[in-house]
């Protein structure tokens, strides 16, 4: 979905071609990272986020979802002593220390080494944003589910460079997407069967 989105934003700028370069998250959420025009990764908009970058109008809501083990899963109330990872540099992270405090903590650089840790038995549950959660449930073939979710209004938005001149002609081409429907009929499209499911039915547990 975001691919097309960008796709769809160089064609509206005016741009011929669109180049597409992986980057270290944490580089890039951080401020780190330099000579790009926009990223979309997923990016949940956070104040914290903003000193070091600026975002786009939001486009897209997501809550945190617990994926575990089918083997050995953990509930609202065991996830608390579980052993439980994360993303380094995301909202996930710091919704698992600082709302739910929990102790026994592992974070991973990247998304792959957070699921190969769940899956060898590292940690007994994952945090992350619940899109993302159903998403690797998916691609996982049935080894893991998504048990539950945490309410935490996250938006995610397009990450630009710092006081970019391009930012605010990048914001009025997104808004025009999401008002004609654009961004709606890509997500139809990519992710509904990227998700399995509706994310609503994930039942949500208490903090």
């Amino acid at each position: 979905m975001e691919y097309c989105m960008a796709a769809e934003i160089a064609w509206r700028a005016g741009y011929e071609k669109l180049k597409v370069v992986n980057v270290d998250w944490p580089y890039l959420i951080f401020g780190k990272t330099t000579d790009y025009d926009l990223a979309l990764s997923e990016a949940s908009i956070t104040d914290q986020r903003k000193e070091f970058v600026d975002f786009s109008v939001p486009y897209f809501k997501s809550d945190m979802g617990v994926l575990t083990n089918v083997a050995t899963p953990v509930d609202e109330k065991t996830i608390k002593t579980a052993s439980v990872g994360v993303q380094q540099g995301t909202t996930g992270a710091a919704f698992a220390i600082d709302v739910l405090g929990l102790s026994n903590l592992n974070i991973y650089a990247d998304k792959s080494e957070l699921l190969n840790a769940l899956h060898n038995g590292e940690i007994q549950a994952a945090i992350t944003d619940t899109l993302i959660a159903l998403s690797l449930e998916v691609a996982d073939g049935g080894k893991t589910k998504v048990v539950g979710q945490y309410k935490s209004g996250d938006t995610y938005g397009a990450i630009y460079p710092k006081g970019n001149s391009n930012n605010t002609a990048f914001d009025k081409i997104l808004q025009s997407m999401l008002d004609d429907g654009t961004i709606k009929k890509l997500s139809d499209k990519y992710l509904s069967s990227a998700w399995g499911k509706d994310p609503a039915t994930v039942p949500y547990f208490k903090p």
